[in-house]
This record gives C-alpha cells, sequence and structure tokens, in this order.
C-alpha cells in the first residue's frame, strides 16, 4: 500500500505506518524515505484526516475501535 501511495503522489503532509505491538519499530520504505512502525493500540488519531488500513482481523479491530470516533467518509 504505501509502494502504490508513493507512485501515486498521494499527496500527504505525513503518513504513518502502524501496526501491531509486536512490529513496532520495524522499519518500512516509504518512496525515499524510511519510516518506523508505530503500535496502534497507543497511536492518537485525534488530528488523523485520513486512515487507510489493511490488517489481520484481530488488529483490525482493536483500530478500529481507537479510529472510528474520528472516522470521516
Amino acid at each position: 500500500m504505501l509502494n502504490i501511495l508513493d507512485e501515486r503522489k498521494f499527496p500527504a503532509d505525513e503518513v504513518v505506518a502502524l501496526a501491531s505491538r509486536r512490529s513496532m519499530g520495524v522499519e518500512v520504505s516509504y518512496g525515499d524515505r524510511t519510516l518506523k512502525v508505530k503500535a496502534l493500540e497507543h497511536y492518537d488519531f485525534s488530528d488523523v484526516d485520513i486512515c487507510l488500513m489493511s490488517a489481520a482481523a484481530r488488529c483490525r479491530r482493536n483500530g478500529r475501535r481507537k479510529s472510528a470516533p474520528r472516522a470521516r467518509l
């Protein structure tokens, strides 16, 4: 997903890679940058305008609970 966002030059001021606690600290590529994965369960979604998620069912349930109050279509 990050590769596609980069290829399409998606206009984003900030891109954050989130995952389960087990993947926290792993580095992933986004264009010419390297992002360090942050834990989904501790992430503050209060300033997020758009959230694109692709995760395992357990992780999705946890993330949806946390991001849903701020969700926008």
